[in-house]
């Protein structure tokens, strides 16, 4: 993230990171994992990688913080809906932030009122 690092060293410490992910996924025990957020790569993150952990055998709940940034920040595009619309396919749960995003979710991408609850109806309880 910083500027004064190399662009090969960043590449490296990508490449690391998605590794380390890749290889950890494959190993735990972890039968569900909980996306919080996309890295910077949302195009691989919404696709590929989430394919992977289905392929796993893993259950992927996911929170969706924005539906779709794309739209809101007037970047929108087909390839941003259509891996939007993978990525939400793909997951087991998600969780918005208000009734009007859980709204969204069904009417914009097709999502199942039962994939997905807002997080004031949820109860958290903690560990």
């Amino acid at each position: 993230m910083r500027t004064n690092v190399p662009v090969a060293r960043k590449v490296v410490r990508v490449l690391i990171y998605y590794w380390r992910l890749l290889l950890y996924a494959a190993t735990t025990k972890a039968r569900i994992f909980h996306v919080l957020w996309n890295n910077k790569f949302e195009l691989l993150d919404r696709t590929l990688l989430m394919l992977y952990y289905r392929v796993l055998g893993k259950r992927v709940v996911l929170t969706a913080h924005n539906i779709n940034a794309g739209e809101r920040d007037g970047t929108d595009s087909f390839v941003n809906r259509f891996t939007l619309r993978i990525q939400y396919l793909l997951a087991d749960h998600i969780f918005v932030h208000t009734e009007k995003m859980r709204t969204e979710l069904r009417t914009d991408f097709g999502v199942a009122d039962i994939k997905s609850s807002a997080t004031s109806q949820v109860n958290c309880i903690g560990v």
